[in-house]
């Protein structure tokens, strides 16, 4: 994949994240005028299965539903695994959130379960407040259907768009997990855009 973007490593703190969501914005509108930026939360889609006692085994095959926003796929996946009802009208409840990050962080507090999807919100709401300051909230969409890798990632989440490409053209997120795996006491954030996309801009 030809591909460049940006690696933030080490003892970061929320104003960190925000830059490197703020250089992404950059990186879209040297693309294009007509882009959006779609954002979830990897936390707290692992904090609200956790909430919902999903077991291990099934919460690949629930996010697969998410990802597609499919309801319907959703309901009936749920019925064929004997879960509750409680889970699929959850999941349903997060999978019509969708429109500009600043509207929709209140409907998405209304879903909280615990303390560690109340800490997603408002690390998403610190983002929102920041894209807001430069006037770029309206190109910011809450969409919990952008979820990218859930091994890899494990806070934000987050995709660019740019009209009259059908794939997403960048992509990234928080992904300090990964490195705690790997012994090193630190985290991360970074994007990369897909090079080889964009010679079929219009």
């Amino acid at each position: 994949i030809l591909q460049a973007g940006v690696e933030c490593i080490g003892d970061l703190d929320d104003s960190d994240v925000c830059e490197v969501v703020l250089l992404a914005v950059k990186a879209l509108q040297s693309l294009s005028k007509d882009y959006v930026l779609t954002l979830s939360h990897a936390g707290f889609i692992t904090a609200l299965l956790d909430a919902l006692q999903v077991p291990q085994g099934l919460r690949d095959g629930l996010l697969r539903f998410v990802r597609q926003k499919n309801t319907e796929g959703l309901l009936q996946y749920c019925a064929a695994k004997n879960l509750p009802e409680e889970n699929a009208t959850a999941l349903s409840n997060l999978i019509s959130l969708y429109g500009t990050l600043a509207d929709n962080l209140p409907f998405l507090s209304d879903l909280c379960r615990n303390e560690k999807m109340e800490q997603a919100v408002k690390e998403l709401s610190i983002v929102s407040d920041a894209l807001g300051s430069i006037s770029e909230g309206n190109n910011a969409r809450l969409d919990f259907s952008v979820m990218n890798n859930m091994q890899y990632y494990d806070g934000l989440v987050f995709k660019g768009f740019v009209n009259g490409l059908p794939e997403g053209i960048l992509s990234g997120g928080q992904y300090g997990g990964l490195l705690q795996k790997m012994g090193r006491k630190a985290t991360a954030v970074g994007f990369a855009v897909y090079l080889n996309e964009v010679e079929y801009l219009p």
